[in-house]
């Protein structure tokens, strides 16, 4: 079953979903597969070139294609008019509309979503995969993957080019952010997840379990991408490196001056400087000498 995205048009094959599930659009939005519509099928254009066809033409002028159902078969229902489609068709023989599915394919998988229960769905590109909710859109990634995904190679990967759409990028910015805090179980082994702000700096909280992924609620993941991509991963670790220059002056200005202190210490518990220790015991002798002279 295809559908269509209702803010771009974007097609997505989604036969393997139920109906009332969920699926987000490369855009941003987040569409809801419908109870499956048929209607019947008027033969007005080509299924193979989307060439305008006569009343009862067997064979398109355009493309010699034939046209008779028997010679193709029926396939899904068009994302569009919902008009029955000739099986692989290129363009809806009732509207004309081009039949254009995106490649982003979604299979089930036993995992649930941390944050609204609902099912999760393993989506496949051409190069990467990632774990999508089909109830609230929140997304889940492996460990790696989204360590990758923060490298300037991988950011343009094609889970990376995925989420780093103009588009997501628009829709990302009119999201509120969650104002609920709450600690979340992770999708693969159950325990709850810790929470952090993404490089420490960006405001981003993300739910995170070690070993395992980390968790991103709806249009989180796009943030993300925007903050590396507009240098604040190099913004971050330039305020960690002059943190700990900061904290470097400060363990050597308390070492000078543990030494200050030491030195105070020793010199008072020594009592005078060896030299003078040393004069203090000749003076005596000398004199005892001289006096001594006198009444020999």
């Amino acid at each position: 079953m295809l559908i269509a995205c209702h803010s771009c048009a974007r097609q997505y094959d989604v036969g393997n979903l139920a109906s009332g599930k969920r699926i987000r659009c490369t855009c941003g939005e987040l569409n809801e597969v419908p109870e499956p519509q048929v209607r019947e099928t008027p033969m007005q254009q080509c299924a193979s070139c989307g060439g305008e066809l006569s009343e009862g033409e067997l064979q398109c002028k355009y493309c010699s294609a034939k046209v008779t159902i028997t010679e193709r078969g029926w396939g899904d229902s068009c994302p569009s008019c919902y008009a029955r489609m000739i099986m692989d068709a290129k363009f809806c023989s009732a509207c004309g509309i081009a039949i254009q599915p995106q490649v982003t394919r979604k299979s089930d998988t036993s995992q649930r979503c941390p944050r609204c229960k609902d099912d999760m769905a393993v989506c496949e590109l051409p190069g990467g995969h990632f774990t999508e909710c089909t109830g609230c859109g929140g997304v889940w990634l492996e460990e790696g993957s989204f360590e990758g995904l923060t490298t300037k190679q991988e950011h343009e990967s094609a889970v990376g080019s995925y989420f780093s759409t103009p588009e997501r990028m628009t829709a990302a910015t009119k999201t509120p952010k969650l104002q609920e805090v709450r600690y979340l179980s992770c999708p693969q082994c159950g325990g709850l997840m810790n929470r952090k702000n993404f490089a420490k700096c960006s405001g981003i909280i993300i739910d995170w379990c070690k070993g395992h992924g980390y968790w991103f609620d709806a249009h989180e993941l796009e943030q993300i991408l925007e903050f590396v991509s507009t240098g604040g991963l190099e913004k971050s670790r330039q305020r960690e490196i002059e943190s700990q220059n900061v904290e470097l002056r400060l363990a050597q200005e308390r070492a000078r001056k543990a030494q200050r202190i030491a030195a105070r210490e020793s010199h008072r518990t020594m009592g005078f400087p060896a030299h003078r220790r040393a004069n203090q015991g000749i003076l005596p002798t000398l004199f005892g000498s001289i006096l001594g002279g006198f009444f020999d």
